[in-house]
């Protein structure tokens, strides 16, 4: 079982994608409006996705937004020179990279106890 609950509500004025911790209701990240179009355009997340009811689908897809809102944090300017906006772009890199390549294999779902 995993502890994240990925909770959509796209059908609004203002969308909105947020991560939860399932245990202790604990708000992890929260994507609104433009950010929630742009995890579909970047292919962060599909719609079948998000109504998938298999688990390794829903355990990949909680892990690669765990993976978005810790590349996000890292740094807001997004700046050419900045450390850690460089870091931001590696584990975005790294994440879609690792999408495209798991999507045919199995996949060993992220878990987290708070």
């Amino acid at each position: 079982m995993t502890a994240l609950a990925i909770n959509a509500w796209l059908n609004t004025p203002l969308p909105s994608i947020s991560l939860t911790n399932s245990i202790s209701g604990q708000l992890i990240a929260c994507w609104q409006g433009e950010a929630v179009q742009q995890l579909f355009d970047d292919g962060i997340l599909t719609l079948t996705e998000l109504h998938s009811s298999d688990r390794n689908t829903l355990s990949r897809l909680s892990h690669d937004l765990l993976l978005m809102a810790c590349a996000s944090s890292l740094c807001h300017r997004q700046g050419d020179g900045c450390f850690n906006c460089i870091t931001g772009r590696l584990l975005q890199s790294y994440m879609q990279h690792n999408r495209s390549q798991n999507s045919s294999k199995q996949y060993v779902p992220l878990t987290m106890a708070g």
